[in-house]
């Protein structure tokens, strides 16, 4: 017996290492998605980042799956521009393709636990498919970015690969290629988040919405009755309140009631918190019931697909889309390196923060708050990024190392913060599941010494 409890006790452990590890999910999401957006920002707004910013770019660039950049192919083989868009939309297509193959064959079997795979397998595509949207958004849109150089022939070259001239026949079929990729990548992926959520499974994920906000108004109703239970005045106190004379009675009603209002009686406070506890406690248990019910008819993918969002705000994971092409498409679009383009950039990350100062969409406070530094650092270093170019149109060094070392502060803060706070969380578990697991050993050791 005393053996099946102390395996008992590790099993929490384990569970709760389990738990602070699944933490993790949601933070490295949002730091994936803060260090995708700063990879972009140089080449979107024609930005030429300091040596040691940009080693450090290309070093998280690992997190974008653009393997065409990451490996040295151009030494074996000589490629393109075109080279690059076909393998980086074709290769996630593939994998697609291979994990619906596999998922059919894994369906036919009877076994429940190839049915969990072959959920698990979706919900695979749909992490790629995160990682690389924006990198692969941006892809298309700059396909078709051309300059037009001043000279007598009036030559045009893509932007980002002056070896593609765009007035080439191979150009114009490559154009049609990534005009079908827009309606796959930058349209169809948020396409796809609008049919899962709202429409194959819009049903559940509004009864979810309406049972968050049902909670909350309880728990705020909660709150406001306990409040109003505290600050309720003495029978002999009503009388004078009804009659119009608190004017007169004020100092003394604040007086005497001073301590009913901040809540001291501990026998009003244990009674009221007793009664808010019946009263509501019933209706809690029964949407959390309800809430149960309701996500386990959800699939592995689409749970995923709003882990770590507050149910009412379910649809983020569509917004963050948005975001991310406002940041690294759209400016595209726009005079290279123009101030335009990083005004508008710097006017985005203004509006995003404030729709995630707005909404607070995390369930995790600590989460809302590492969502809104990531934005606040992009916004820092899309102003810092027209110091930059001042310092390096000056020549000024000096100042381009003091930039650059700024910049790398600030790409980094998020992280260290991130890693710092999960650290810190999971020793806190650790400990106190070590003292439990240590406080059983004691106790087993004193069963058998005394038998």
């Amino acid at each position: 017996a005393a053996s099946g409890k102390g395996a008992g006790r590790i099993a929490r452990l384990i569970s709760r290492f389990a738990e602070t590890v699944a933490r993790h999910y949601v933070k490295i999401r949002i730091i994936v998605s803060f260090v995708q957006v700063l990879s972009g920002t140089g080449t979107v707004f024609d930005i030429r980042w300091p040596p040691i910013f940009s080693r450090l770019l290309n070093i998280l660039g690992i997190f974008t799956l653009d393997f065409i950049n990451l490996m040295p192919i151009d030494c074996i083989y000589e490629t393109n521009y075109h080279f690059s868009l076909v393998v980086g939309t074709l290769w996630p297509l593939t994998a697609l393709g291979i994990v619906f193959a596999s998922r059919a064959y894994l369906l036919r079997s009877r076994k429940e636990s190839n049915h969990i795979i072959a959920d698990h397998l979706l919900t695979f595509i749909f992490a790629i498919f995160f990682i690389i949207y924006p990198t692969v958004s941006f892809k298309i849109s700059a396909m078709f970015q051309c300059i037009t150089l001043d000279d007598e022939e009036q030559s045009r070259f893509l932007r980002v690969d002056f070896s593609v001239d765009c007035k080439s026949e191979a150009h114009q079929y490559m154009r049609l290629y990534a005009g079908l990729m827009v309606f796959v990548y930058p349209i169809g992926i948020p396409s796809l988040y609008v049919y899962l959520l709202y429409v194959r499974f819009g049903r559940q994920m509004h009864r979810l919405r309406d049972i968050s906000k049902l909670r909350e108004s309880i728990y705020n109703s909660a709150l406001c009755r306990t409040g109003y239970e505290r600050s309720k005045p003495a029978e002999h106190e009503k009388a004078a309140w009804s009659t119009g004379q608190a004017a007169e009675n004020a100092a003394s009603t604040v007086q005497k009631t001073g301590w009913r209002l901040l809540g001291r009686n501990p026998k009003t406070s244990k009674a009221v918190q007793e009664m808010i506890k019946n009263e509501y406690t019933m209706s809690l248990a029964r949407l959390d019931a309800e809430e149960e019910a309701l996500m386990d008819q959800l699939p592995d993918f689409v749970t995923k697909l709003i882990s770590g969002y507050r149910l009412k705000c379910f649809w983020f994971e569509i917004f963050e889309c948005l975001r991310k092409l406002a940041l690294v498409c759209m400016p595209v679009w726009l005079p290279a390196g123009s101030y335009e383009q990083l005004i508008f950039g710097v006017i985005v990350c203004f509006g995003t923060f404030g729709v995630y100062m707005l909404l607070n969409p995390y369930v995790s406070i600590g989460e809302d708050r590492l969502a809104q530094l990531c934005q606040t650092q992009i916004f820092l270093v899309l102003v810092l990024s027209l110091s930059l170019r001042s310092s390096q149109e000056s020549k000024s060094e000096a100042k381009e190392h003091n930039i650059d070392v700024t910049l790398t502060v600030i790409i980094v803060a998020p992280i260290v913060l991130s890693i710092l706070l999960d650290f810190i969380a999971f020793k806190f578990f650790f400990r106190e599941g070590q003292g439990d697991l240590n406080k059983e050993v004691e106790n087993t050791k004193e069963r058998t010494s005394s038998s």
